[in-house]
């Protein structure tokens, strides 16, 4: 998504702010008489900003927000916790700068240079209705980086979900744990960067180099890999999409849209319905499915291990033979599904419980169902399974071996 900005309701700076730039520029050129621009109160929301040189400036927690910063110059500047929201910031420099904790939701970062920067969490001691004095991250979502430099940028623990960074140089970041699920990264290069326990879910990767980068432990999940550069890459306990390469091309398309509607609380993309498709022998290990629809699926032999199936639609399904080995599955539809021979070892069956849009528990759950369910050897062994539901289902030969069974109905002896 590409942000439009209307510069026509844009202020002009105030008076004094423009008096204290000048003689902070009369700071920067060595003249006497200037004097360094410090200001822990600067409010230039709104503002037509462009063109400016605020290098080396002190200015924590200002704000920025829905303001014009073209190509302006926060070189070495202290922007820690700042707020950019929404603001065009093509072509800004922000080199060696302090922006910890800072917040870029949906600004427009084309072009801009950030190299060296600083955007790990910071500590943001002042009240604001965004944060409660805890540590907060440094907050890129849904931004515009698309040819931007952040060579060398400590991004540890930053908020880049759903950011297009197509072209983006990250070379050597420190990207420790960096959410970047949903991002646009075709063409960018993330060469030498570090990107352990980073969270890549639903990102796309066209042409992205990817050549000495650390993932391990990562999160890859609806990530195709096959058309990036994975030289001298460090996959090690890395959850990935096993064979994404071999998927048919309308099947990883309906995982991408899926990817993305569950990133975005279904504003984009779109929710998978495989319904009555043939989807018998697929790989989709490490794939993030959850409230996807199989019902009546031919689903023989599938692998889902490791997925993520909370709220997943499987009832009239023949999953014979299917592995969900480590899989979590809360809240899971089996009704009347056939899942002879399937394996569930080590996977996580309970309920499900649901919350409102303030994250507040709403005091109901949905349990896993298997009401109907054909379960001839099915093997369960050293499973979780809490509160399922096995009324009516047949379990001829069930495998239980150490699985770890509470308040289910329905369980024959």
């Amino acid at each position: 998504m590409t942000v439009a900005f209307d510069n026509t309701e844009l202020k002009p700076v105030p008076e004094e702010v423009m008096a204290a730039i000048k003689s902070h520029h009369t700071y920067l050129s060595g003249r006497p008489g200037g004097l360094r621009l410090k200001n822990d109160d600067l409010d230039v929301s709104h503002c037509r900003f462009d063109y400016i040189s605020l290098s080396q400036a002190v200015l924590p927690c200002a704000e920025f927000s829905e303001s014009s910063c073209v190509r302006s110059d926060f070189s070495e500047a202290d922007l820690y916790g700042s707020n950019f929201a929404w603001a065009n910031l093509q072509g800004t420099i922000f080199n060696k700068s302090d922006v910890r904790g800072a917040n870029f939701v949906m600004a427009d970062l084309t072009g801009a240079s950030m190299v060296n920067a600083d955007l790990r969490p910071g500590q943001i001691v002042r009240w604001s209705r965004n944060n409660s004095g805890g540590p907060v991250s440094t907050n890129l979502d849904s931004a515009t980086l698309n040819d931007a430099d952040l060579r060398g940028a400590d991004l540890q623990d930053a908020n880049l979900k759903n950011t297009r960074a197509i072209g983006t140089m990250f070379a050597d970041d420190n990207m420790h744990a960096t959410n970047m699920a949903g991002a646009i990264l075709n063409g960018a290069d993330l060469t030498g960067s570090k990107l352990r326990g980073a969270v890549l879910a639903g990102a796309s990767v066209s042409g992205t180099n990817l050549t000495n980068c650390d993932l391990s432990g990562a999160n890859l999940r609806n990530v195709d890999l096959s058309k990036a550069t994975l030289h001298n890459t460090n996959l090690d306990g890395a959850i990935t999409l096993e064979n994404g390469a071999d998927l048919p091309d309308d099947i990883a398309e309906i995982i991408r849209q899926h990817s993305q509607w569950i990133i975005s609380d279904g504003e984009v993309g779109e929710r998978a319905n495989f319904g009555g498709m043939d989807l018998k022998d697929l790989v989709l290990t490490g794939c993030d499915l959850r409230g996807a629809l199989f019902a009546d699926a031919q689903l023989e032999g599938t692998q889902f291990n490791q997925c993520e199936l909370m709220l997943v639609n499987f009832s009239g399904a023949n999953l014979s033979r299917a592995s969900f080995v480590g899989a979590t599955l809360r809240g899971t539809i089996f009704a009347n599904a056939s899942l002879v021979e399937a394996k569930f070892h080590g996977a996580r069956l309970e309920v499900a419980e649901i919350y409102n849009a303030q994250q507040q528990r709403t005091g109901k759950s949905i349990p896993v169902l298997f009401n109907g369910a054909v379960l001839q050897g099915t093997d369960f062994s050293r499973a979780k399974i809490s509160g399922a539901n096995f009324t009516d289902s047949v379990q001829f030969g069930t495998i239980w071996n150490h699985a770890k069974v509470e308040n289910c109905t329905g369980i024959l002896d």
